[in-house]
């Protein structure tokens, strides 16, 4: 799988990209300790958050970086650890970006929830990549590529069948007459 050196789009980031920061409201602001308040620090905390919903263009950004590494301390995002221990407990539920899904299949390395991966997975299995390309976008072995490419196909096979196994349940044929003899009388 090939990296790109450009930008990304400003909602998505690299794994380990953090040049996001630069652009980030906190990295120009006086006082940096700001975004690391104790809990109580009720007025740090509300002045912080501020800054970042009001000011910073990377926000969005900031917040899937700190739910992608798991950050339990400081605002980022424009919100607490307090505020984010819930969405780190389900983030492999939460968040399902397409934009995401399509950035890794572009190649780029974009970090992923369960279920952007998922999503990520059908995606690519529906576009038939061949084995290589399908385990490193996936970023699985070969192996496991071809497994989960049979076990795709199998699935659509018996989904295809699916109707036409349906419809015989519910209409079964009509009994074939039995064939007669020439004496009448059936066989």
């Amino acid at each position: 799988m090939h990296t790109h050196t450009a930008p990304l789009h400003e909602s998505l980031r690299e794994v380990g990209d953090n040049s996001w920061r630069r652009d980030a409201a906190c990295a120009a602001h006086p006082a940096p300790d700001l975004w690391f308040p104790e809990n109580d620090q009720y007025a740090l905390i509300a002045q912080a958050k501020q800054v970042c919903w009001q000011t910073c263009p990377v926000r969005r950004v900031c917040y899937n970086a700190a739910v992608d590494s798991r950050s339990v301390y400081g605002v980022w995002g424009g919100r607490t650890e307090v505020e984010r221990r819930d969405f780190h407990r389900n983030a492999k539920n939460v968040r399902r970006d397409r934009r995401r899904v399509e950035a890794r299949l572009a190649g780029w390395n974009v970090s992923l929830s369960e279920r952007e991966r998922e999503l990520l997975q059908r995606r690519a299995l529906e576009l038939e990549l061949d084995v290589p390309q399908l385990a490193a976008i996936l970023q699985v072995t070969e192996h496991h590529a071809r497994a989960l490419r049979r076990k795709y196909r199998d699935a659509m096979w018996h989904a295809a069948l699916s109707p036409v196994i349906s419809a015989t349940r519910t209409n079964p044929p009509t009994a074939l007459p039995l064939p007669v003899h020439s004496t009448g009388k059936a066989a």
